[in-house]
Parts: C-alpha cells; structure tokens; sequence
C-alpha cells in the first residue's frame, strides 16, 4: 500500500477521512481490533525472547534511553533518546501479543510506541498514540547479540534507529532499513533494577537519578518537566477542528476583563427601569445591532429570574456590573433536566422532548463566540424534591462556543453547575474562568470544552450527598485534545460539616456512551471521549479522598493511570497543597 497525500495518511491515523464522503469510517477497516493478530507470513525468526514486564530501553551506540521527548502526555509527542534519569517517560511496559509481536507503552501516558503516519520510508519518524492494535504499533523483538535486541516495525519491517547525533541527549529515534548495527540495538533493562528515583533522596538506593515525585497508581503527579507544558498559555493557545488541525492564535485572556467603570455602556438593565428592564432585552437588542464591535451592557445590581440565551449570531458582548460583590447582580432561574418544558423559556434550545434535558436546564447559554462577563450571578436553584424522574441536573451556565471570559463570577448549582462543551466532538473551544466562585456536588463542572480556572474557589455542597459524597469534575475531553481542564493556584473548599476523606477531585464523562462495550467500540475509531484534567498549586480541604480521589467513568470504565483494557486515563496533580 502506498500512502499517496497527508489526507489519506490522516485517515489512517484518525479514521476521519475527508473528500467528497469517498472514505466513509474509514477506522472500521484499519483499527479493526485482533486480540490474537493475524498469523505473519513472515514472522519473526526469534521469539519469546523477552518477557512481559516494564524497562528502560537503552541504545548500545549511545548508551542513552528511549525517552518520550519533555515527558509529554500529548497524543503524537516525539520519541527521542536522552541520559536516563528515572522519569517514567523513560520506561516501557512490554507486552507479548503473541507470535513474536509486542507492544511497547510508555509509562507515564500509557500510548504505544507508533510508526507515526503509517510511514515505511527510511527516516520515518516514532512516536507516542493511543493504542489502537494497529499494525504500525506491532514490534518485533529479536536478539542481535548477548542482551541486544532489534525492534523492529510490523508494518514495515523497518528497525528503530538512532541515526543523527548518536551520542548526544534529544536525538531523534527514527525507523530506517535494518542493518543489525549498533544504533539498532537496544538493551532492556528492568526498571526495578535501576530505580525511579525519589524527589526526597534524589534516587533509590541502587540508582544514581533523580526524579520528581511521581505520586501512586490511585493518585497520579506530574514532574516538574511535564507540567513545563500543562500551562494556561498552552491550554488556551488554538482551537477549531482536531480533524484538519488546530488553529493556533495564542489567546491569551489572563488580563481579565479590566476596569470595567471604564467602559461605555450601550444598554443599561435595571429592575427599576434602563435602557431594558430584563437582561435577555438587552442581550437581543445588541444581536439586532450586530457589528464587529464589542457591545457593553451594564446591570444594575438586582435578582433577575429569567433564562438567557446569547445566540451564535450575537456579535463580541461584554455583560458586567461595576458593583464588585458579584453576590449583588443575580441571574437565576429553576429549570432542571426533568422539569417539564414550557414554551419559549430557553430559546437557546429548541429540543422537542417533554422535558428540558441537562443542556435545556441551563439558565444562561453562550454560544456566541467573545463573550465575556464578570461581577455577577449566574444560578440555578431548581428543587430536586419536585422532580420523580431522576433528572435532577441543573445547568447554571453553559458555553458552547470560543473565547469565552469570565472574572469575579459566582456559579450556584447542585449537580451540574458549569458546562462547557463544544458541540461537536471535533472541534476545541476554550473558557478562561477568574477569580470566580464555583459550588456544587455532583460533576458540577463538566464537558468537553478546554476550561481553564485560574484563582478560583471550587466549594463541595454536601446537604444532597451527604455521607454519599460527591465528585467535583466530570471532563469529557476529546482523545485527540491533549488539553481538557487546568485548574491552576485555586481552592477547593466545602460546607461545614461536610466529612474529611469523602469527596472524589473526578470522573471521566464517556459522554453518549453507556457502557464499557459502547467505550470499547469507540476507542477502535481513535476519537473517543477520554478527559483530561490537571490540578496544580492549589490548595485542597481536607474532604478531598486522600488515596483515590479520581473515580470510575460514566461508563464504568475502571479508573486508571496506564494503558490497560482501556486508555489510561489523563488525570493528573502538580505541586498542590493538602
């Protein structure tokens, strides 16, 4: 097979296959999984020579290890060699798949070692994916000597080489002809043997590296070299479509809002009477205006019980208070997924069904593009105890759209409370959330947008819950988006009375997928729900679980750190305060 454009080679990798609806599921045909492979009509000619087990993959030219390149959990992060220093990105789980063929994982992000697009030319590069049992992630392991081995690809029957700069740190490990040379043979050590280091003692006791502290399986931390590259700046640096390729335009909205007494205000809304009595008027006179333009409306401190909806067609609003209390601009209203629907209460959504679903409960929706907000309420208070049904859920605010700002805010909710999604699995939008105030029990923040809260207050409700207790955040992050939720310098705090050691930090959202059968399917497609999620320098009451804060998915997919049955899961710590 030749690979004839990076469209094609595209497919093969994600099974989105563009032009004219010619390659329809694609993925159906080329991860098509085979717990047993197929038998090679050419296989390899030592087998079994190593075991399964996890090692340090050590170039005989170099004497340097295989190493994920920064320790990336990115999908599609390089593969280079460098000095072994203990990192788990420097350590492979080795798994025999039977006839002579194995996988080999890194550690730390649990995605194979990959011929990255499907390349069989000389030079084709070697990088980090998600498992698929795909052929280009098939590797033949055979002795080329006393402890040397040649790895060699499936698909290619091309060696894993070190070629440029072989004794130096960050060269690139590549795919070339096989030669039985000695930038083709590797060494697998166990890892046990040469230890992982620890950040108190600087090593184990038969080792000489360093490495950070790497946490446990149930309570996952990055090292101070991966959480190089989980920052607000890279999380909120592109968006658009994970099919064609990000546009990056390096957003950058730390700045906030501003002084917001300097801006002018085109509409004001007060209860006692502005330009609008209601702030839905106000937000529909700015679509009729349209523009380019950002459109200032100032609300007048006040309970405002209505439902809003800003449409796609609205052009850049900012909506703001120049009352600091944000407690004293409130936006509010009871909808919950099971409450029946009344005509022409959320415009934003226009479902048919009898009652108003999760997304139709929202009390403000966004889907406007540059909206921004700050010094208010956005709240949900519907009673749980009207609602037989079970759909309890009650959106206060819901995005679905890019660029969107929010500072000095409060969000009030049970379950459910902050949704930001995307609207189609494809597609990356971004929320930047600030010195605001978030509170609920039940995978009160959620979606699969890319949200970042930076200096914000994230307070567990337990009246509903109580000793049930509750989860925090419920990602839905696309596979493909190495960036799903950063909460970065925030507080995680509860209501008195609330139990030490009872709240889970969250879960994975397999959103539309119900059980581990449905996930299992997706996952063989290569885009699948899989969320990410990084907490780091923030503090943390004593509710949060200790041990095992993250919990089992929606789907009841185990919770777990490293490849298994099922993808690893992108849960995550840096440098938080207990």
């Amino acid at each position: 097979m030749h690979i004839m454009d990076s469209t094609f080679s595209n497919c093969l990798r994600t099974g989105v296959c563009l032009g004219a609806g010619v390659w329809l599921s694609f993925s159906a045909y080329a991860f098509t999984p085979n717990p047993t492979p197929e038998p090679d009509p050419d296989p390899p000619s030592n087998t079994g020579v190593i075991e399964n087990g996890r090692y340090v993959l050590i170039n005989r030219s170099s004497d340097t290890a295989m190493t994920v390149a920064s320790g990336s959990l990115d999908n599609g992060a390089n593969v280079i060699q460098q000095e072994y220093t203990g990192q788990p990105f420097q350590q492979w789980d080795v798994n025999n798949l039977g006839n002579g063929y194995y996988s080999i994982r890194a550690v730390h992000s649990g995605q194979s070692l990959d011929v990255w697009e499907w390349n069989g030319s000389d030079g084709a590069d070697v990088r980090q994916w998600p498992y698929l049992n795909a052929e280009n992630q098939h590797w033949k392991i055979e002795s080329t000597g006393p402890d040397s081995y040649s790895i060699v690809s499936r698909f290619s029957d091309k060696a894993i080489d070190v070629v440029s700069a072989p004794s130096g740190d960050g060269a690139n490990v590549s795919l070339w002809t096989f030669t039985s040379g000695a930038s083709q043979s590797w060494k697998f050590v166990n890892a046990a043997d040469v230890g992982n280091g620890s950040s108190d003692d600087g090593g184990d006791s038969d080792d000489d590296y360093y490495s950070d502290d790497t946490g446990t399986s149930s309570r996952p931390l990055l090292t101070t070299n991966q959480a190089t590259r989980y920052t607000i700046r890279n999380y909120l640096a592109g968006a658009g479509s994970l099919a064609s390729g990000l546009r990056t335009d390096n957003w950058n909205p730390t700045a906030g809002i501003g002084d917001v007494t300097q801006l002018n205000a085109r509409y004001v809304v007060a209860t006692s009477g502005g330009s609008h009595r209601t702030v839905q008027s106000a937000i529909n006179a700015a679509v009729s205006a349209g523009g380019g333009s950002a459109i200032n409306i100032e609300v007048k401190p006040g309970t405002y019980r209505e439902v809003l909806c800003v449409p796609s067609s609205a052009p850049p609003i900012n909506l703001y208070s120049l009352d600091t209390d944000a407690s004293k601009t409130l936006v509010v209203y009871n909808n919950l997924a099971g409450t029946t629907r009344r005509a022409g209460v959320n415009t934003c959504n226009n479902s048919s069904s009898s009652t108003y679903g999760t997304t139709g409960s929202a009390t403000v929706t966004i889907k406007a593009n540059h909206f921004r907000a700050k010094n208010m309420t956005f709240a949900n208070d519907g009673n749980e105890n009207t609602i037989s049904n079970g759909g309890t859920q009650g959106v206060a605010i819901l995005t679905e759209s890019d660029q969107v700002v929010f500072e000095n805010m409060r969000f009030l909710g049970n379950q459910d409370t902050f949704y930001a999604k995307t609207g189609s699995e494809d597609l990356v939008k971004r929320v930047y959330v600030k010195s605001s105030y978030i509170e609920g029990d039940v995978d009160f923040i959620f979606g699969g947008a890319t949200m970042v809260f930076d200096d914000c207050v994230v307070h567990y409700l337990h009246t509903r819950q109580g000793r049930n207790g509750g989860i925090l955040f419920a990602p839905s992050t696309n596979s493909r988006n190495s960036y799903g939720i950063l909460v970065i310098n925030s507080r995680f705090t509860a209501q008195s009375g609330t139990s030490a050691n009872l709240i889970h930090l969250g879960r994975a959202w397999d959103e539309g997928l119900s059980n581990t059968s449905q996930y299992a399917n997706k996952v063989r497609s290569g885009s699948y729900p899989n969320g990410q999620l990084l907490i780091r320098e923030t503090n943390m009451a004593n509710h949060i679980r200790a041990n095992d804060p993250w919990r089992d998915s929606t789907a009841s997919r185990p919770y777990s750190a490293s490849e298994g049955s099922y993808p690893a899961n992108r849960f995550h710590e840096y440098h938080n305060d207990h």
